[in-house]
């Protein structure tokens, strides 16, 4: 039963939402639970004729095809199929056009005039507009004048405007607007959000020098300019955001990063001539998009005015990167690149679909990009995670080893004590065990409190306190001045305390003093153990007056034995610090040891938690 009870719940978890998506679905298209909008959107249609550049009037009808291939003026006259009373408002569906309205020949409304416009966008903007009413009766004759300024035009801006005209309020454009393009945008928010939230798990993962930052970083921009150029349904947009030229600006560039970032995403899985192509595609995306602002920010040619084949460079170029990854697929047999390339295909053939579509025929509808989009950010952000999680169990299990492997060298070097002390310490008690019991029983008490110290350091793996450390001094120095009495003077100058370093890591440094120092000068000498503090960190000097030695001189006096090189490998590995060895031949040797600052505190927080 614990087995599947997990399985049950995701299952159940996944039933309940996809209810709750068909419910709301079956909610919103009844018609009979809608709200009407009788009498606050309605629809006019005018009755009357045309001509185009000042030729024959024609009768309008509404299966008249207008075709907009160059600049062009339409005039229509006539009059609406309603009155409209005075201050209701008349709303108008305008696509890159500009507008004049006249009744009974008084100019009643105008837009989109050449002196308005932004001056680095040509078009008045792709939007809803609305004037209030002077008082329109049916017979009242309308005269309505528009111009195209684009000379190459996808939409069928004419017949949209005639067959927009509406008049009532704004309450019932927006009800309209939202059951069109509502979910379409919430989609793109989403999407948005979801691209946000993968670019900071980009910056952070950069931050750890994680792999996956980069791949985090091509997918988190892909998605947030496919969320943006989803969310961009103009009729809708427009209603929000009052900046047709931005709004414009944006849609076009953001179709530009989506290729760019869609290239750049699929080339982190390619690896040879494969990854090759799809940097290619990505770098021609790319110099796209810098022609494309720079022709906007100088003025020659807005973003929105594109060419067909730019737009058809862009979607040969995510087809070329598709190619890629599929080739790919079929070379490794498969596997998790099969699972990226189907999870990709959607939306790369959604987008391909739908501008095709708008191009042929100017039709706005994004309904194979909302699919693709759809099945990308529910298999993409799994994938992210699972590959999330496999990193991050990697780079535990990385660090893990790495720790074991740290502590395993230190155990080493440790136990690589030099076996002569000991050889000495028991010699010595021995000595005493006949001429001097107490003394010896003494001796036999620190020589124990001695090895537990070393054993004890054997299971350390964090840095121990100063005075930890000299206890451990101490009771070396006792089982030594046993055996060379009055030769051995110890002086102490202790002038910063409180700070924490590496076990074992004074100890050596004074048994090197004993035994190549003042051990082998007759008369012997003194070993003075001193600390310090600066604005870097602290310092620990152990000098002696001994015969020092040449440090020119390869191993000279013995001095780079193992007991140096241990205590320098853990100073580096387990606080950063440093060791130095200054000596004078015949004056005696210094032993510099330095803990930095910062790291003894942060090991001192974390040992008093």
């Amino acid at each position: 039963m614990k087995r599947y009870l997990p399985w049950f719940l995701k299952t159940a978890l996944c039933l309940a939402v996809i209810m709750t998506a068909v419910l709301a679905w079956r909610l919103a298209t009844d018609k009979n639970s809608m709200v009407s909008a009788d009498g606050l959107f309605i629809p006019v249609g005018l009755a009357g004729e045309y001509r185009i550049n000042g030729g024959l009037w024609l009768p309008l009808d509404k299966d008249t095809v207008f075709n907009m291939k160059e600049l062009q003026t339409f005039r229509f006259r006539g009059h609406l199929s309603s009155d409209i009373e005075k201050n209701m408002l008349i709303m108008l569906r305008i696509i890159d056009l500009e507008v004049h309205i006249s009744q009974n020949g008084q100019k009643i409304y105008s837009f989109g005039e050449r002196e308005k416009r932004h001056p680095l966008f040509r078009s008045p903007g792709n939007l809803w507009d609305s004037f209030p009413s002077p008082g329109i009766t049916k017979e009242d004759e309308i005269g309505i004048e528009l111009r195209n300024v684009y000379s190459d035009e996808y939409m069928p801006a004419v017949r949209y405007f005639l067959d927009s005209i509406h008049y009532g309020s704004d309450e019932g454009l927006w009800r309209m607007e939202i059951g069109r393009h509502g979910f379409s945008f919430i989609i793109g928010m989403i999407m948005l959000i979801l691209g946000l939230l993968e670019l900071i798990a980009a910056f952070e993962l950069a931050m750890l020098w994680q792999p996956l930052a980069v791949r985090c970083l091509y997918g988190g921009g892909f998605s947030v300019s496919c969320g943006i150029w989803f969310a961009i349904q103009y009729s809708f947009i427009s209603l929000i955001i009052p900046y047709p030229a931005l709004i414009g600006t944006i849609d076009i560039i953001s179709f530009y990063f989506l290729g760019l970032f869609f290239t750049l995403y699929i080339g982190t899985f390619l690896r040879g001539r494969r990854k090759r192509a799809a940097q290619l595609s990505s770098a021609f995306v790319l110099c796209l998009t810098l022609a494309v602002l720079s022709a906007e920010l100088l003025g020659i040619r807005d973003a929105y005015d594109e060419p067909e084949l730019l737009v058809l460079a862009v979607i040969l170029a995510m087809l070329v990167s598709l190619a890629a990854l599929w080739r790919e697929c079929k070379s490794c047999g498969g596997g998790r690149l099969l699972w990226v390339f189907y999870t990709t295909l959607p939306v790369g053939a959604g987008i391909v679909i739908d501008m095709l579509r708008y191009m042929d025929g100017g039709n706005e509808n994004t309904l194979w990009l909302g699919v693709g989009v759809f099945i990308y950010a529910v298999a993409q952000w799994s994938f992210t995670i699972w590959q999330f999680k496999g990193n991050a169990e990697a780079s535990v299990r990385e660090e893990q080893m790495k720790n074991e492997l740290a502590q395993s060298r230190i155990a080493i070097m440790l136990s690589q004590i030099q076996p002569h002390f000991l050889y000495n310490a028991l010699a010595t008690i021995k000595s005493l065990c006949a001429k001097d019991p107490l003394s010896a029983r003494n001796a036999v008490d620190v020589f124990a409190k001695y090895l537990r110290g070393n054993m004890d350091s054997l299971n350390e793996n964090r840095l121990i306190s100063l005075e930890s450390e000299l206890r451990h001094v101490e009771n070396y120095l006792y089982i030594e001045k046993l055996r060379f009495g009055e030769r051995i003077k110890v002086d102490y100058n202790l002038q910063a305390n409180g700070f924490m370093l590496p076990a074992l890591t004074i100890q050596p440094m004074v048994e090197n003093a004993v035994q190549y120092g003042i051990g082998r000068k007759p008369e012997g000498g003194t070993i003075s153990i001193s600390t310090f503090e600066d604005s870097a960190g602290f310092a620990v000097e152990v000098g002696d007056d001994g015969i020092g030695f040449d440090p020119e001189a390869p191993n000279s006096g013995g001095r780079s034995h193992v007991g140096i090189e241990n205590t320098r490998s853990r100073l580096k590995f387990m606080c950063g610090g440093s060791l130095e060895i200054r000596s004078v031949l015949g004056a005696g040797t210094k032993a510099i040891i330095h803990i930095p600052k910062e790291v003894e505190k942060n090991e001192s927080s974390r040992s008093r938690r």
